[in-house]
């Protein structure tokens, strides 16, 4: 593994150091319809929950679908399974780590940042209670790390890992992520997408529509201020390792266009978060991080409940 380069690679002793920054950062959920279980204060409750209680003897109303078969054949009476909710929210937490998010013009790439943001997530979860997990969409395709109560190392290391691994050629579309992701949640989860959402396509938007249905959704746009606004006047060559082109920043239409573009992006994702119910944060690489993660969540609380 190559010698780090702040702002660039990510060392393991860099993410368990943010355990200590998490302490300083809000953790509540989004508030969405229905009765939303938080970590350590989740009630217990009967009904058809996630975890296996008891089983007692049927009683009118009980949903059918948890009736006992084999103790109701061997007592030759009708038996329900109980269930209760989890005290541990699963937590997941997907990163991307494209191609494009490997770059910045200040204080750090995108992917760094968006590796930061996931540890300073994954330890604020843990230290309330709740279960920490995520995929990764990186180089090696999509990897994936079962919420747990205590065992996050696994999912930093690899991030950590990923840090040094820049993709090349196509990038992978969130849907691979988002799909998975929608075949093995479970209900009542939190969910954070930590992205440039370049790799954004219908598919993708579909499956966050979806998820955001019966799921807590935050997105949090990542981007560097070189993309929303072109660089001083000049002739620039830029390549993406494969291809090669200019950029003249003394055209005024040019200039228009690129900021244009830029807000068209963010505005199309704007109006997928707000139009699915999804918390949004637009985090810039050269923002301080806790604090503007902690400003963005009351923003969007102030926007949605205005």
């Amino acid at each position: 593994m190559q010698n780090p380069k702040p702002g660039i690679y990510v060392t393991l002793e860099e993410l368990t150091g943010l355990r200590f920054e998490a302490l300083g950062l809000h953790w509540q959920s989004p508030q969405m319809g229905g009765d939303q279980q938080s970590g350590d204060y989740a009630s217990a409750q009967r009904g058809r929950g996630m975890e296996f209680h008891e089983v007692r003897a049927y009683q009118a109303g009980d949903d059918i679908r948890s009736m006992d078969w084999r103790v109701t054949a061997r007592t030759g009476k009708p038996h329900t399974k109980l269930y209760v909710q989890e005290r541990e929210r699963p937590v997941y937490i997907i990163v991307d780590l494209n191609a494009s998010m490997f770059f910045g013009t200040k204080v750090a790439f995108k992917s760094h940042i968006a590796i930061k943001t996931a540890a300073l997530l994954a330890w604020a979860a843990t230290k309330h209670g709740d279960k920490a997990g995520g995929m990764i969409l990186s180089k090696k395709g999509l990897q994936e790390f079962k919420p747990q109560r205590r065992q996050i190392l696994p999912f930093l290391k690899a991030m950590t890992e990923a840090s040094y691994d820049i993709p090349c050629g196509k990038p992978f579309s969130l849907t691979i992520a988002l799909e998975r992701l929608q075949r093995v949640i479970r209900p009542g989860s939190l969910v954070y997408v930590i992205s440039d959402f370049h790799s954004l396509d219908e598919a993708a938007e579909k499956q966050m529509r979806r998820l955001s249905l019966q799921q807590s959704m935050t997105s949090i746009c990542i981007y560097d201020t070189l993309e929303k606004v072109a660089p001083p006047d000049n002739y620039y060559a830029y390549s993406d390792g494969q291809q090669y082109t200019s950029l003249d920043t003394s055209d005024l239409k040019m200039r228009h266009a690129y900021a244009q573009g830029f807000e068209q992006h963010l505005e199309k994702l704007r109006n997928l978060c707000t139009s699915s119910g999804t918390e949004l944060l637009e985090l810039a690489t050269h923002d301080p991080l806790v604090k503007s993660l902690n400003h963005g969540r009351m923003g969007a609380r102030r926007q949605r409940h205005a």
